[in-house]
């Protein structure tokens, strides 16, 4: 075998493609492994409100302190959330009967008319 100039060898092949067929083929792209997708972690959460929490602690038995306590809440605004009106306690205050007052009025009257004799 005898090589010209060109690269061309007596059979009439290039030397060129003698040393690409010992070669392998890098001109073909591999083709990339399938990563696996990443996923979303918070994909499958569910967000509630504030209000939809108390409301479920307060079903599973929780008072509104601890309910407040849990959710670093005041109690007044968890109270707001679970609908429970505060009641005000109105001061005591000392009343007398219309019979009460007849017989205080009475005896004062007696002791008057007893002081007055």
């Amino acid at each position: 075998m005898t090589t010209s100039a060109l690269g061309i060898n007596s059979s009439g092949s290039s030397a060129v493609a003698q040393a690409a067929a010992k070669q392998p083929n890098v001109t073909q792209a591999k083709t990339p492994t399938p990563q696996p997708q990443k996923t979303q972690e918070n994909k499958d959460t569910v967000h509630i409100s504030t209000a939809a929490q108390a409301r479920a602690l307060k079903h599973a038995g929780q008072t509104a302190s601890q309910i407040a306590s849990s959710l670093g809440l005041d109690v007044k605004t968890v109270d707001a959330y679970l609908g429970i009106k505060n009641q005000t306690v109105a001061p005591a205050v000392q009343v007398n009967s219309t019979a009460e007052e007849a017989k205080e009025s009475g005896a004062m009257k007696a002791a008057e008319t007893l002081q007055g004799q």
